[in-house]
C-alpha cells in the first residue's frame, strides 16, 4: 500500500499539534514540524542532478527564545495572493519562575519579494496569552461571498480565541470569535481538536470539537445570518484525541486546463448543469471521533441522522491511544479511507465495505446487546475490557467491541436526547428515540455494510500526527507521519499507481469505442427507417 520514502531523525521530540504543512508556487508541498525544544525544521523535494530528493534544514524563526517549548504550528496560504504565506506557533517559556505564553504569527508582507521561508521567518507579531494554547487551526470565514482565512486557537480558558489579519496594516490580532463563529460560544471543556466544513455554496458550515472531558458537538451554522440551524451533542469517556468532518468519496479537483476543454467543448453545459444540480445536494458528511480510551467511532450523515447512526472501528482500542487520523482514499479506488495513527506504534488503515457473514453476526448480537441493555436496570457497560487479539477474528475476541459499541451507542442515546438542541429544522433528522429503541427481531434486515480494518503498519515509536499532500510534484498525494523519533514520508508504490492509470485510460477508451458503436448504430437505425 505505502513505501517509506523518507525519514528525517528529530533531536527533540514534538507532539500531536506539531506538524504543518505549506503549498509552493510550483504546486508542490512543503512539511513543517515544530519540536518541543523551540526549534522548527522543514522537509521539501528539490530537483539536485536530475533526480528528485529530499531537502530538510532549520528554520530560524525569530522572537522564539532558546527555552520555549513549542506546542502548536499551523500554516496557510494568504486569501487573494499567490506568494503570500502565515505561519502561526504557540509556545511557552519560564520567564522568572512564572510561566509565559506567546502566539508568533509570521508573514512576507512584500508581494514584490520573491517567496521565501526564511523571510517569512524574520517578519513576526508576537503576543502574549493568559491561557495555555492548544490546537491552532486555520480556516476561511466566509459570509455573502467574501473570504478570509483566520486562525482559531484553543485554549485551557474554555475557549477558541480567532485572529484575523488587518488588510491595510497586515497585522493579526484577536477578534470575538461569537462574531463569526458563534458555534464556539457554548463551551463547557478544553477544546482538543475541532473541524470545520463548509456546503450549499459556501451559505452553510459544518463545525464539530471535541473536548478534554470527552465531550463532543456537532453544530450546523447558516453562514450568512451566522444563525445555528442543528446542534448535536455527545459525551464519550476520556480525552478526545481527534474528530474530523469527511466524505466518502475522494473528490479531486482536474488541471485548469481540463476545465478549459470542457467550457469550450461541447460538454460545457452538461457541466454547468451537474454543478448546479451538486450546489443544491445536501452533502453526506461523517464524523470521526476518536478517544483517548475508547475505540473509534464514525457517526454517518450526521445532515441527516444526527449522532444516531454509530460505527465502531474494529480493534482501534487494540493499540493504545489513538492519538491522531487522516482521510485519503489509499487504493485509488474513488472512495476515502481511514487512517488512525496509535501510540502503540501502529497505523490502521479501514475501509467502509459490505461485512462478512462472521462481521454480521456481530453486527446483530451488538444490536441485540444494546436492546437488551435499555431493558435492564444498569445501562452503564465498561469499555475498558479490551482483551481480544488481532489475529483471532472469532466471537470470543469481539467482546470488547461489542461493549464499548454498546456503551458509546447507551451514552450517545443519553447524552443526546439531555442536551441536544434544535433551533431551526429544516432538515428531516429522526430522533435518537426513533432509532434506539426500534425492537430487533428476526425480520429486521441485519446491516450489510461497515467499517473493516484492511491494513496495519509498524512502527517503531508512538505516533503523534498524519498529513497528506503532494510532496514530489507527481499528483500523488503522499503521507506525512510524525512520531516521537522523527518524521516519516510514506509514497504510495508507484508500479502500482502506475498501472491504475493505465487501467483508468484504457476503461475511458473503451468507454468511448462503446459510445461511438452506439451512436453508429442509432444513425444506421434511423436511415434504415428514412429509407
Amino acid at each position: 500500500m505505502f513505501s517509506e520514502a523518507h525519514f528525517v531523525n528529530l533531536q527533540s521530540q514534538s507532539n500531536v499539534y506539531g506538524l504543518a504543512k505549506m503549498s509552493m508556487l510550483c504546486g508542490k508541498g512543503k512539511i513543517l514540524v515544530a519540536s518541543l525544544r523551540g526549534t522548527v525544521y522543514s522537509l521539501e523535494y528539490q530537483i539536485k542532478e536530475g533526480k528528485l530528493s529530499p531537502f530538510t534544514r532549520e528554520v530560524q524563526f525569530t522572537y522564539i527564545p532558546g527555552d520555549a517549548e513549542i506546542i502548536s504550528i499551523d500554516a496557510f496560504n494568504r486569501t487573494g495572493t499567490e506568494s503570500g504565506i502565515v505561519i502561526g506557533i504557540t509556545f511557552i517559556k519560564d520567564s522568572e519562575n512564572k510561566p509565559s505564553q506567546f502566539i508568533n504569527i509570521y508573514s512576507d508582507w512584500d508581494p514584490d519579494r520573491q517567496y521565501s521561508i526564511e523571510n517569512i521567518a524574520q517578519n513576526c507579531l508576537s503576543q502574549e496569552l493568559d491561557f495555555i494554547p492548544f490546537d491552532l487551526y486555520h480556516e476561511a470565514y466566509i459570509s455573502n461571498g467574501i473570504s478570509e482565512t483566520v486562525f482559531l486557537l484553543s485554549g485551557n480558558d474554555n475557549q477558541i480565541h480567532l485572529y484575523r489579519e488587518d488588510n491595510v496594516s497586515h497585522l493579526f490580532s484577536e477578534a470575538p470569535v461569537q462574531h463569526f463563529f458563534p458555534e464556539f460560544t457554548k463551551i463547557n471543556d478544553k477544546v482538543m481538536w475541532f473541524d470545520i466544513k463548509y456546503f450549499n455554496e459556501n451559505k452553510n458550515r459544518l463545525t464539530t470539537y471535541g473536548c478534554q472531558n470527552g465531550h463532543v458537538a456537532v453544530i450546523q451554522t447558516d453562514s450568512q445570518s451566522n444563525a445555528i440551524l442543528n446542534e448535536w451533542r455527545l459525551d464519550l469517556d476520556g480525552p478526545i484525541t481527534a474528530v474530523r468532518i469527511f466524505l466518502e468519496t475522494s473528490i479531486v479537483e482536474p488541471p485548469d486546463f481540463v476545465h478549459d476543454i470542457l467550457k469550450k467543448g461541447e460538454d460545457s453545459k452538461v457541466m454547468a448543469e451537474n454543478n448546479e444540480a451538486m450546489s443544491l445536494h445536501v452533502p453526506e458528511y461523517h464524523i470521526l471521533i476518536t478517544s483517548a480510551l475508547e475505540m473509534a467511532v464514525i457517526f454517518r450523515d450526521v445532515l441527516k441522522n444526527g449522532m444516531s447512526d454509530p460505527y465502531i472501528l474494529p480493534e482501534s482500542d487494540q493499540y493504545d491511544s489513538v492519538l491522531c487520523s487522516c482521510i485519503m482514499d489509499v487504493n485509488f479506488d474513488g472512495l476515502n479511507e481511514i487512517l488512525l495513527g496509535t501510540y502503540g506504534q501502529e497505523m490502521l488503515v479501514y475501509t467502509y465495505a459490505k461485512l462478512d457473514e462472521q462481521q454480521n453476526v456481530k453486527k446483530k448480537i451488538n444490536l441485540e446487546l444494546v436492546k437488551s441493555e435499555e431493558n435492564s436496570p444498569d445501562k452503564s457497560l465498561s469499555s475498558d475490557d479490551h482483551n481480544s487479539s488481532h489475529d483471532d477474528l472469532t466471537l470470543s475476541s469481539s467482546a470488547s467491541t461489542l461493549s464499548s459499541s454498546a456503551s458509546i451507542r447507551q451514552r450517545a442515546r443519553s447524552a443526546s436526547l439531555s442536551e441536544r438542541r434544535s433551533y431551526n429544522h429544516h432538515l428531516d433528522t429522526p430522533t435518537l428515540d426513533s432509532v434506539w429503541k426500534k425492537p430487533v427481531s428476526s425480520s429486521t434486515p441485519e446491516p450489510q455494510y461497515g467499517y473493516k480494518l484492511i491494513h496495519r503498519r509498524s512502527f517503531t515509536s508512538p505516533l503523534l500526527a498524519f498529513d497528506k499532500m503532494d510532496m514530489t510534484g507527481d499528483g500523488l498525494n503522499e503521507l506525512a507521519i510524525l512520531s516521537l523519533k522523527g518524521l516519516h514520508i510514506l509514497q504510495h508504490k508507484l508500479l502500482k499507481a502506475s498501472q491504475t492509470v493505465v487501467d483508468k485510460l484504457q476503461e475511458l477508451a473503451s468507454l468511448q469505442m462503446f459510445n461511438q458503436l452506439n451512436v453508429t448504430d442509432f444513425c444506421a437505425a434511423q436511415d434504415k427507417e428514412i429509407k
